[in-house]
């Protein structure tokens, strides 16, 4: 994955540990990789899945009724943090159709739906397709045992993309979504949002000073106090020098479990022959308009929806 990725080095790791990530991410690529599975064994988890979902989708279908009745499914399924508020943003303000949501409450004036949920109940609906933001399972931040941490399973990831979390049933039947538009975010900047957002929470939930302080060195200390990092060392199946290197790098565990979580991805659109876009966060947050234009074009090809040229919408703070 990370020879896919648009990576540049993070001011809060040192060069060193930017070297020893690359290695172990060539080494996690080698062996994180799920297997594909043959059509029986993916077939061996659908009586579960239709009946787990067999009131969601009663509940989707009513959500549609009255709509286009051509009106499909796209996940946006991004890692947490990858920057799904600036295409929720431009999706919003550029096509003036609403996005969709596995979370409720996320939902703007919590004017609810069947789900998947409206972001922007005040908007018209996509014609075509509604895109719908999901993380799918294997992203929790302080789990302590490698289940919750990653997924294994591609039946259970791909039943996870249509539901809240890992324990949850499906809120709707997957096999209704027939496109994916992939979201990947810097490694290293992902990190590092993960770290600032879990201090907004700490800080308003418990209205007082978090022990981490906003900078390199309170980063580096969080890191390596995650509950995740014990979790996950174990199932590493690193040689010893590289076992020894890997416990050297600040937030090892989720670097882990960011490669995982997007192989699972891949192996889910390839094995469930799904239409993908994927799209980077760096050729949306930048300065050069030309690119972000062009990546606004794709997404508005892909999703077959007209979205207004000229200004860009704000990019939105994290």
């Amino acid at each position: 994955f990370f020879a896919r990725s648009k990576m540049k080095r993070c001011v809060a790791f040192k060069r060193g540990y930017a070297i020893a990530m690359t290695v172990i991410a060539a080494t996690l690529l080698s062996i994180t990789r799920v297997k594909h599975r043959s059509s029986s064994s993916l077939s061996s988890s659908s009586s579960s899945l239709s009946q787990s979902s067999a009131r969601s989708t009663t509940s989707i279908r009513r959500n549609l009724e009255g709509e286009s009745e051509d009106l499909k499914l796209v996940w946006l399924a991004n890692y947490p943090h990858s920057g799904t508020n600036y295409i929720r943003t431009i999706i919003h303000q550029c096509s003036q159709t609403t996005m969709a949501t596995n979370y409720v409450d996320t939902v703007e004036g919590k004017k609810y739906t069947d789900p998947p949920y409206y972001l922007r109940p005040d908007l018209d609906i996509p014609d075509k397709y509604l895109l719908i933001d999901t993380h799918c399972s294997g992203t929790c931040l302080t789990c302590d045992n490698e289940k919750n941490y990653v997924t294994k399973s591609l039946p259970t990831f791909f039943e996870s993309c249509a539901a809240v979390s890992y324990a949850d049933y499906p809120l709707y039947d997957p096999k209704l979504v027939t496109k994916v538009v992939h979201l990947i975010r810097n490694p290293f900047d992902n990190v590092v949002v993960r770290f600032l957002n879990a201090r907004k929470h700490y800080e308003r939930v418990h209205n007082e000073r978090w022990e981490y302080p906003n900078d390199r060195e309170g980063l580096r200390n969080w890191c390596y106090t995650l509950q995740s990092q014990t979790a996950v060392v174990g199932t590493m199946k690193l040689s010893d020098e590289l076992r020894g290197i890997a416990r050297e790098v600040p937030c090892y565990g989720l670097f882990y479990q960011y490669v995982v979580w997007h192989n699972n991805l891949y192996d889910t659109i390839h094995e469930y022959g799904l239409k993908h876009l994927e799209l980077h966060y760096s050729d949306l947050n930048t300065s050069d308009n030309d690119t972000k234009q062009n990546t606004i074009k794709k997404l508005s090809s892909f999703l077959e929806q007209n979205m207004r040229r000229g200004s860009f919408p704000k990019l939105p703070k994290e």
